[in-house]
């Protein structure tokens, strides 16, 4: 058995500006090792703790973050402890995801739980909004769908700029505030499909958008085009908070959280979607 990667450690061999990933242990029962980027370390230790069960801590620059998860049951617990990636975090979680792809190929080859909980993992903590507070949430069991939604199902199909403030209280209105967790539901890899989200100054609506390589990959969970041997994985709840990103400014602003409950509503589609779709470049 290997020791512990710390950031000391990892810290011997300074991150280069193009990225350095370096695995230290790799075997049918845990993987560590660490990436650096740019000045920004991140540190890693997952471990199989059962036939499709497995646990990850995580440090970026000295943040911890933890994970444990049992595919089988489709059941899971994220823990942010608190923290706040902000922009240069994500930054090296976005690096990092591009890197495992290469080292593990994830679409190509089968991968232990304790390796596939590494990689889907960096993928959704690189999609946070860089100024949410990472807490702690409890995934249960979800459904798995497939097929076009309909937006009147949803919530009110306007792209208004209506305010959400309640002009007597002063506080934002719960009737604009609506989540819109849809388990793990599939969209294609192509065309426009229905995306509904809300933020402080927008009411809950919904709208077609264009997903795919005619748009930088949106709707996929993870970061965009161009991971040869990332997944692609296309579901509605990632569609929804790739539009608020968009459009909002929410996931690159430091200090903003904008877009905090459509990135949660995502957690079990990076945890548990299935490909279905190919590489995209």
């Amino acid at each position: 058995m290997g020791m512990p990667v710390t950031a000391l450690q990892a810290q011997q061999t300074a991150p280069s500006a193009a990225g350095d990933l370096v695995v230290s242990q790799r075997d049918s029962a845990k993987i560590e090792g660490w990436y650096g980027v740019a000045g920004s370390l991140v540190t890693y230790s997952a471990h199989r703790t059962g036939t499709d069960q497995a646990t990850l801590h995580v440090e970026v620059n000295g943040k911890p973050l933890d994970v444990t998860v049992d595919f089988a049951a489709r059941t899971g617990v994220w823990d942010g402890h608190g923290n706040i990636l902000g922009t240069e975090g994500k930054m090296a979680l976005g690096a990092l995801e591009r890197a495992l792809a290469g080292r593990l190929a994830p679409k190509r080859s089968p991968l232990g739980p304790h390796e596939a909980l590494l990689y889907r993992a960096v993928m959704y903590w690189s999609e946070a909004p860089a100024g949410l507070v990472l807490a702690s949430d409890k995934i249960g069991s979800v459904p798995e769908r497939h097929g076009a939604k309909d937006p009147r199902s949803t919530g009110p199909h306007s792209a208004s700029e209506e305010s959400c403030i309640d002009p007597v209280t002063g506080e934002v209105s719960v009737l604009c505030q609506q989540s819109n967790e849809d388990g793990v539901w599939y969209i294609g890899c192509s065309g426009s499909w229905v995306a509904c989200y809300d933020a402080d100054n927008r009411c809950f609506s919904c709208a077609y958008e264009t997903v795919g390589k005619a748009r930088d990959c949106w709707g996929r969970c993870g970061g965009g085009c161009c991971v040869p041997d990332g997944l692609g994985i296309y579901t509605y709840d990632c569609h929804d908070h790739d539009t608020c990103c968009r459009y909002r400014g929410g996931c690159t602003n430091p200090w903003d959280s904008e877009c905090g409950d459509e990135y949660w509503e995502a957690d079990d589609d990076f945890l548990y979607g299935r490909q279905n779709c190919g590489w995209q470049c």
